[in-house]
């Protein structure tokens, strides 16, 4: 169970790399998936369910970007939305992403594994 909250922890912190800066106003180039998201958040073209989760309002048409990066993006989005999910991860109302500690980490994944386990009893 920790080698599972361990490789989750990790994934979520070199594999994801979630922004967490605030907002830049210049305009620039985008060129990342955080540049993206960044922008998107910039826009007010994103917006929180009543899950927590995100949910993007615009295309990648809509934000002028290849489709390709913004495919990354959704990813990104998609990412984040099962972190929440799993309540590993919330999003506040500037889309600034928080992050379980490793140890909360732990706690959640094996309180979800033992909600599981009875219910197949």
């Amino acid at each position: 169970m920790k080698k599972n909250g361990l490789f989750l922890f990790l994934f979520l912190f070199f594999i994801i790399s979630i922004p967490s800066s605030s907002v830049s106003g210049a305009q620039r180039d985008l060129l990342t998936a955080d540049d993206v998201y960044k922008r998107v958040v910039e826009l007010h073209l994103m917006e929180l369910d009543e899950n927590g989760q995100v949910n993007v309002l615009c295309n990648y048409k809509q934000l002028g970007v290849r489709e390709s990066l913004f495919n990354k993006f959704s990813e990104k989005i998609e990412a984040i939305n099962f972190l929440v999910e799993l309540g590993i991860a919330t999003v506040d109302e500037q889309f600034e992403v928080t992050i379980a500690s490793q140890e909360e980490i732990i706690n959640i994944i094996y309180n979800n594994d033992q909600k599981e386990r009875e219910g197949r009893k």
